[in-house]
């Protein structure tokens, strides 16, 4: 029997206060090793070691959020949450953002928007300028392909034998090269079955210059569009939730550090996160 955590159903209108602080946790603060070593030696004893401190102040002034999205993330990762003692994971509420009765400065949409207009801008001059760079290198030449590009630009006389062979095939002649069979003259010739036809399968050998651009594009790429920056849904329901709850942003992810900046949000960096959970 697996336990779960307590779901809160009703929208809260409890913000924090003075005694009591709320935090809303995000997936980064347990999954990236260099921030979970600040709370324990993994992902799974970092998550431990939070709930336990929030567990054991006295009095109780702390409560943990966390959306169904972040769950569901670490459900399926290797920190084994599930596996903690239920008395910890009491302390853990699961609730989703009320986005309909929320409201976002028109401000805050607008910086989005245009944060993003000038990231894909930024990636797919990155993209251009990659495939020019691509284009303009020399060609591999040897001289077997020379001597194909010399037979592709040499015309050939290709003319048909008007008799037809012992089966009753047409051969096409082409100079310099042996006949080759064409159109069947006669309705008694029929086709190889399917099942025994030789396999036109080719392999594909990749190119390791190719595979060097496509690494460099794949970089590229997650540099404009991933870093520093909300890119996902996971991420804008936790900056939600945390403004409807008025609490606290635990998290490692730069982009959600940005954007509760930027949204007025009270944030609490990983490294930070001992040390005021351990507060008077």
């Amino acid at each position: 029997m697996i336990f779960k955590p307590t779901s809160t159903k009703k929208s809260i209108t409890m913000t924090s206060t003075r005694d009591t602080q709320i935090v809303v946790v995000d997936t980064s603060a347990f999954t990236n090793p260099d921030a979970a070593r600040h709370l324990g030696v993994n992902g799974h004893m970092a998550l431990r070691n939070f709930l336990q401190a929030v567990a054991d102040r006295q009095p109780l002034d702390t409560l943990v959020y966390m959306t169904p999205s972040v769950w569901d993330e670490l459900s399926r990762s290797q920190l084994n949450v599930t596996k903690l003692p239920r008395y910890l994971l009491g302390h853990l509420h699961i609730k989703s953002p009320n986005r309909h009765a929320l409201s976002i400065p028109g401000h805050v949409l607008w910086q989005l928007v245009d944060e993003w207009r000038k990231r894909s801008d930024e990636a797919l001059k990155f993209a251009v300028g990659l495939m020019k760079e691509s284009l303009e290198l020399p060609p591999k030449r040897d001289r077997d392909a020379q001597d194909d590009e010399e037979m592709v630009r040499a015309p050939k006389r290709v003319k048909t034998d008007p008799t037809p062979s012992a089966n009753g095939i047409a051969m096409r002649i082409v100079d310099g090269l042996p006949p080759v069979a064409t159109t069947p003259l006669t309705p008694q010739a029929k086709r190889e079955p399917r099942g025994k036809r030789q396999s036109r399968r080719t392999t594909f050998t990749p190119n390791p210059l190719m595979q060097k651009y496509v690494q460099r594009l794949r970089a590229g790429v997650r540099h404009h569009l991933r870093e520093n920056v909300v890119d996902s849904a996971a991420d804008l329901d936790v900056l939600l939730l945390a403004k409807e709850l008025g609490a606290k942003v635990l998290t490692s992810d730069k982009g959600l550090l940005a954007w509760a900046d930027k949204m007025g949000l009270a944030v609490l960096p990983v490294d930070m996160a001992k040390a005021w959970i351990q507060r008077k």
